[in-house]
């Protein structure tokens, strides 16, 4: 680990690091730049960006709330436009943080002989895309900088110091994130500069299977999120060179749902060796997700063997969002479930899955008390780990 690579954080971490010093920032108070180092693929950029949608959203539902509440909402303010802007420092160059030169003819006056002559001076046009004006805010996405050379480090390091573009001044409503791999990911690497090390705060990005669950069960394609509850190890892999990880899964759940089947979605987006085996088991996935209405309805239990439990709670979590089933017949199956196997453990698995698919929480029991009635009859052995989910 370098100098540069920082304190550890997860994935939740992270988001609700950049929510809260965004809005810090937002507010006028001063923060301290951030950078994040972490592996190709894990999230670095797809997470900041889903943070200020967050915290758009959080905004449009505060003004939503305030409509209902009968208050003024004029003597309100609501950041709900926050912009997420995403710079490649390995793509930048001069006039990326400068802007292009442009000569201005003006008229003016001799010191020498008070006469007023044509005279023209040198600006620069400062790129459309960039922050400046007062009312803007958001994170300013400053990406690839280990994959910069050291002219184009140079170039970041006036916005990073003074908040300049030029002679222009970015909004201070701005969070600026740098992020970048790490050396020992073996991709291009140009080690940092001292100047632009010591302006930030620092962090290293990892992940794993229990925070990265969220965002894959509401995003990637169940066959996958089963393949990977199987067996954790599956999500991103350590060794150099190897390309699995989170934005190679996005990318084979892509293809799936462009019609490819699984070997050649797994094959082509993530790692062939293990395209068949990922293909065998997602195969019964779809074995699982064609019948599992109806096996929920009957009470015919799956078995443990070969997964197939973990492919099971991902197929009813599904059908529960599609509408198939209601979500206290999937709380009582996957008690009798894990009764029948002799184990709560895998109801928490269940419980799990449907609470990252967000149609387990609070809010849904108050628009559905059957379902916490269900909770409460089926699942009373283990209250005490479900109270530990904060629904």
């Amino acid at each position: 680990m370098s100098v540069f690579d920082g304190m550890t954080i997860g994935p939740l971490e992270y988001k609700n690091l950049l929510k809260t010093l965004y809005k810090k920032k937002r507010a006028g108070k001063k923060v301290s730049n951030v950078y994040f180092s972490g592996a190709p693929g894990i999230g670095k950029t797809s997470i900041a960006a889903q943070a200020v949608q967050e915290v758009n959203e959080e905004e449009a539902e505060r003004r939503e709330q305030d409509i209902a509440a009968g208050k003024d909402i004029e003597k309100e303010e609501y950041f709900d436009k926050g912009e997420f802007i995403d710079l490649s420092l390995a793509l930048s160059d001069f006039t990326t943080f400068n802007g292009i030169p442009k000569v201005v003819d003006v008229t003016i006056k001799d010191p020498k002989t008070n006469e007023f002559v044509n005279s023209s001076f040198t600006t620069f046009c400062p790129p459309r895309f960039m922050p400046l004006s007062a009312d803007r805010y958001g994170i300013l996405f400053l990406d690839e900088f280990t994959s910069a050379l050291p002219l184009e480090q140079r170039n970041a390091l006036k916005l990073l110091t003074e908040r300049k573009l030029y002679d222009k001044y970015i909004s201070d409503k701005i969070l600026i994130v740098g992020a970048g791999n790490r050396a020992e990911d073996k991709g291009f690497y140009s080690n940092l500069l001292g100047p632009i090390i010591s302006r930030f705060s620092r962090f290293t990005l990892v992940t794993n299977w229990k925070e990265a669950r969220p965002y894959f069960v509401n995003n990637i394609h169940p066959a996958i999120c089963s393949w990977i509850e199987f067996n954790p190890e599956n999500l991103i892999s350590s060794e150099i060179n190897n390309s699995t990880n989170p934005r190679a899964w996005e990318n084979c759940s892509l293809n799936i749902e462009a019609g490819l089947d699984y070997r050649t979605a797994c094959a082509t987006a993530v790692n062939e060796g293990m395209a068949d085996q990922f293909a065998g088991f997602a195969d019964k996935y779809g074995e699982i997700g064609l019948d599992v209405v109806d096996r929920v309805k009957k009470q015919k239990y799956f078995s443990i063997k070969d997964g197939e439990i973990f492919s099971s709670s991902y197929a009813v979590a599904s059908a529960i969002k599609a509408g198939k089933l209601r979500l206290a017949e999937g709380i009582e199956f996957a008690a009798k479930q894990a009764h029948s196997i002799g184990s709560d453990e895998y109801l928490i698995l269940y419980l799990t899955v449907f609470k990252d698919a967000n149609i387990l929480s609070s809010k849904v029991f108050l628009k559905d008390p059957e379902a916490y009635k269900a909770l409460d009859k089926y699942a009373g052995t283990c209250m005490n780990i479900i109270m530990d989910m904060h629904l």
